[in-house]
């Protein structure tokens, strides 16, 4: 099942109910519309395990076994055909845990979506409008904590259908993948996730939960698990467009 991830919920999706992640990732956006993303993410050594082994009994009911990995032909690929730049891709696993570093640069915030997505299953991202009075607003295609869309949900059912409900699901996997949870939700002290979009002129308006001068902010960590998902929806920014030449749809909303 493909979720809208956009960026920072990419983990928090993926890990928001288990709280065993750290990571950053920012973008910049550039006069022209060009700009660079980055990542560094990283899981310990016993929620990668704990992972591996929500991934081999096919995860719980409703909910896929998450994953880190990004496999770099893949990306290179992505990035060939949406003209971006791999700057830099490093994966390592230091003393068992798994850690991923990457800078992207890229021509267009369309080509950008495209890359995660075919690599993250970020669907939909972020796009760039221009208003009627010639500023612009960046805004997510879908809800950043993941809701899907009905269309999404009605083809969720329809996949399903063959699978097991929950009263049908093998005990032994239920033990399993309740065992697993427990171990990842020891872990939520752990939880320390950032995203940061910079645009390139002053901000009108942001629905962040943080701005600092042209940069919107969303954090994710222990003390607001329990609450950021109200700060979460579909994120905008609104910014002049003064002294900014990118070539973007008009607004229509």
């Amino acid at each position: 099942m493909k979720r809208s991830l956009l960026l920072l919920s990419l983990f928090v999706v993926a890990f928001g109910m288990t709280g065993c992640v750290k990571a950053r990732m920012e973008t910049t956006i550039n006069a022209d519309g060009s700009g660079t993303f980055s990542m560094n993410a990283s899981v310990t050594e016993s929620v990668a395990e704990a992972l591996k082994e929500m991934e081999e009994i096919g995860g719980m009911d409703g909910m896929d076994a998450p994953s880190m990995d990004i496999k770099k032909d893949e990306l290179e690929a992505a990035c060939k055909k949406h003209d971006v730049t791999i700057k830099k891709f490093e994966e390592s696993q230091p003393g068992g845990a798994q850690m991923i570093d990457m800078i992207l640069e890229f021509k267009t915030l369309e080509g950008l979506s495209a890359v995660l997505d075919a690599t993250m299953d970020n669907e939909g991202g972020m796009k760039l409008f221009k208003t009627t009075d010639g500023n612009y607003v960046l805004r997510g295609s879908k809800d950043m904590g993941g809701e899907d869309s009905d269309e999404d949900m009605a083809s969720d059912d329809d996949s399903d259908d063959d699978s097991d409900s929950p009263d049908e699901m093998d005990p032994a996997k239920m033990g399993k993948a309740m065992e697993i949870m427990g171990k990842l939700m020891s872990s939520m002290q752990e939880l320390d996730v950032a995203m940061r979009i910079t645009v390139p002129s002053d901000i009108i308006e942001s629905n962040a939960p943080k701005t600092d001068g042209r940069t919107s902010i969303w954090e994710i960590n222990s003390d607001n698990m329990m609450t950021a998902g109200e700060s979460m929806g579909e994120p905008e920014i609104v910014f002049s467009g003064k002294g900014i030449k990118i070539d973007a749809p008009a607004d229509e909303n």
